[in-house]
């Protein structure tokens, strides 16, 4: 066993999130958000180069000597690994995830009762998106819905992904899985995912490196009675809804009443460390009501925050209410939800915002 891979145990059991390795450098390791050096030994090229002899399959090794970039999955007994690995003339640079070997449930990532129902559980038809930073566990969330159904119903689900990094299993439901990175165009290979998804009840899509992928979710959803599952990396709401607009290949006006007919809502996250030195989800959630609808479509996105703030009683959620209820559940700290906070002096004076 080489020293890399003792690092990396080592790291999983400690509760860490990232490991990153660099040719001339020290490994770093991230906990909480927070990076910290080894300060080991700085770690060589044929070091880095044992990693891919070990974790990169054929297919993977020809991406990244050919595009000098590949992400990948690599699976062991007691956790599971996304790669990122970029390669230049003399450099070559490591960031490993560190997941756990299957996803956890919805429950233990504190999933949003009133999302689960509005959405999943009612088999409600349209498009569901999991917004927020890179980083922020959209994938495990994404695959944690999988699992979910997979569990409690009888459904057919696709799962189209840049890599699959948990094995979703199959005990109610009937379970394909994509992996994009496996071809030599992931973009014509995600074109051709989205012709074949038509066939599924359930899709998954999820994609960390190509664009648009919104607006192909929202096509996916046209005239059909299936619900379709979406990451968009952008926090800011209002923005990530102007942009998939945008990036639709026919009108603005179409992709907007398209839009406000499929949306079932949007549940935004993004991870904060707790009391107890791990991380847990703070939610915004976005529902697809008529009020909502609305706004897309009348070109006023810039007041959905505003909704969301008045539609408590509907399931919606604002990140503060959300960041609010773990400090009173005494999960987080008071500090750590004004860090987070997205109007922090009304969450100073303790109003629900």
């Amino acid at each position: 066993m080489s020293s890399i891979d003792d690092l990396i145990r080592s790291a999983h059991e400690k509760g860490a999130s990232d490991v990153f390795l660099s040719a001339g450098s020290s490994p770093v390791v991230r906990v909480n958000d927070v990076n910290h050096s080894t300060k080991s030994s700085l770690l060589t090229l044929s070091q880095l180069n044992r990693i891919l002899d070990d974790y990169l399959a054929s297919y993977d090794k020809k991406m990244l000597e050919e595009q000098g970039m590949v992400v990948t999955a690599h699976h062991e007994s007691n956790m599971n690994l996304r790669l990122s690995i970029y390669k230049s003339n003399h450099t070559l640079d490591i960031a490993i995830r560190l997941l756990p070997t299957i996803p956890p449930t919805l429950e233990e990532i504190h999933f949003p009762d009133k999302a689960k129902q509005w959405a999943i559980d009612t088999f409600k038809p349209g498009v569901m998106f999991v917004t927020g930073k890179r980083g922020s566990g959209l994938s495990t969330t994404l695959a944690s819905i999988a699992q979910y159904i997979s569990n409690q119903y009888s459904r057919s689900i696709l799962i189209i992904s840049d890599v699959i990094e948990f094995p979703i299993t199959s005990k109610h439901s009937f379970i394909e899985k994509i992996a994009l990175n496996r071809y030599d165009n992931p973009r014509n290979a995600l074109e051709q995912a989205i012709q074949y998804a038509r066939n599924f009840q359930t899709v998954i899509i999820d994609s960390h490196a190509i664009t648009g992928i919104g607006y192909m979710a929202l096509l996916l959803a046209q005239g059909r009675n299936s619900q379709i599952y979406c990451t968009i990396h952008e926090d800011n709401l209002p923005r990530w809804v102007e942009e998939l607009i945008l990036q639709a290949p026919y009108s603005q006006e179409e992709a907007r009443k398209e839009l406000s007919v499929s949306i079932m809502g949007e549940v935004n996250q993004c991870l904060v460390p707790t009391l107890t030195q791990k991380r847990v989800g703070a939610y915004r959630i976005m529902l697809g009501t008529p009020a909502i609808r609305a706004l897309i479509l009348e070109e006023k996105t810039a007041h959905m925050h505003s909704v969301i703030r008045v539609s408590r009683q509907l399931g919606m959620m604002s990140r503060d209410d959300s960041l609010l209820e773990l400090v009173n559940e005494k999960t987080i700290s008071k500090e750590v939800a004004l860090r987070y906070a997205t109007y922090p002096d009304q969450f100073m004076k303790g109003q629900r915002v």
